[in-house]
């Protein structure tokens, strides 16, 4: 394990990763728009998106949310799960889950492409020097 860091192996790994993608630019996009937009390409309503339930539906698109948050904005988990009223570690788990479905299934690659491009277009970006 890297001495540099303290916590489990996961948090480690979670930190690494963190550090090899941060984004070389970033665009000027709020949690409210990313989730009007998940909503809409997935056609989740922003009630299942902030219901206090457990259902799949809610937690998958939570985690898109995060996802983009992260990769377009560089919002930190911690910041969509504040956001959601969630434990940041639920929406750092929902995100690795998600990562291993963009993975395997076509369809939500497709998805997850057209929310960047959607997302992203005619935006301000801010670049990291």
């Amino acid at each position: 394990m890297d001495q540099r860091f303290l916590g489990t192996e996961e948090f480690v790994e979670d930190i690494r990763r963190d550090l090899n993608e941060r984004p070389s630019f970033v665009y000027d996009i709020s949690i409210d728009e990313i989730i009007s937009e998940v909503g809409l390409v997935f056609n989740i309503s922003k009630d299942l998106l902030y219901s206090n339930t457990r259902n799949r539906r809610g937690a998958f698109g939570r985690a898109v949310v995060g996802y983009l948050a992260k990769e377009l904005a560089n919002h930190p988990f911690k910041d969509t799960a504040a956001h959601f009223k969630r434990d940041p570690a639920v929406i750092s788990k929902g995100i690795k889950d998600l990562e291993k479905r963009i993975g395997e299934d076509e369809t939500i690659i497709t998805a997850i492409n057209m929310l960047r491009e959607s997302l992203a277009k005619n935006r301000k970006k801010y670049s990291f020097s």
